[in-house]
């Protein structure tokens, strides 16, 4: 296969504009969801509340609002009429992959600092010049929020391939999904070792609980990529 035909800038841009353009109505909810929740928070805070909301906020903010949007990435894919109009686009299966994967995670991220950003100048100004009371400016790269923002990345992925798997209600069966998976994976690590190992089982879990974490941190969101980019291609044949 030519290179061209498998990734080629120009036409992935076009894809882009295109995807922004098509999914502007998710995009305008996601701004209004945001404003609604940081002046909500305002009014909290004005009541005599903790300052230090905007970490909190943002978490929320992040995780919630990204989670959702990239459970509805692929969710054309399961309609019909849509289906056809996605999987017939001019374009490869790569480029429509990477377009969904860079707006729901290093887009939604950027996005949404620079937007949470904005409006907590505004509301920090119309608590001045309202309420008569001084709110803290929201701090993008406090090293709270690089954390959030790098968990971000990994389980977004898992979403990302829930999108892709489930025809309906992708969030919701994503969230369960993990919940059992994890429920399950944690009692039969902890029967295994407990029952092979005894009195030592639980200092082996904690170390190989500590293991298996950090791989997961390196290889959870690749293996989901590949595996959602599979699937794509699966669906299209």
């Amino acid at each position: 296969m030519k290179q061209h035909n498998l990734f080629w800038l120009r036409r992935f841009m076009l894809l882009f504009k295109h995807d922004l353009s098509i999914n502007r109505h998710i995009i305008i909810t996601t701004i209004a969801a945001i404003a609604s929740v940081l002046f909500l928070y305002t009014l909290v805070v004005s009541n005599g509340f903790s300052h230090n909301f905007h970490p909190m906020v943002y978490l929320w903010v992040l995780f919630v609002g990204g989670f959702w949007i990239s459970s509805l990435a692929f969710k054309d894919l399961h309609d019909k009429q849509k289906s056809y109009l996605l999987l017939t686009l001019p374009c490869s299966n790569l480029e429509k992959f990477l377009v969904k994967l860079i707006l729901t995670s290093v887009g939604y991220v950027l996005a949404s600092l620079v937007l949470y950003y904005l409006l907590s100048v505004i509301v920090v100004v119309i608590s001045a010049l309202l309420l008569h009371k001084e709110l803290p400016l929201f701090t993008p790269f406090r090293n709270d929020i690089l954390v959030y923002i790098r968990n971000y990345f990994v389980f977004q992925s898992v979403f990302l391939l829930g999108s892709i798997y489930f025809k309906r209600h992708a969030m919701t069966k994503t969230v369960l999904s993990l919940g059992c998976l994890a429920i399950v994976f944690t009692f039969f690590t902890f029967l295994t070792i407990v029952l092979l190992l005894g009195p030592l089982g639980m200092s082996v879990m904690h170390v190989f609980s500590a293991v298996i974490g950090s791989l997961l941190w390196i290889v959870l969101a690749p293996c989901c990529w590949l595996i959602a980019y599979i699937r794509l291609c699966e669906v299209e044949v």
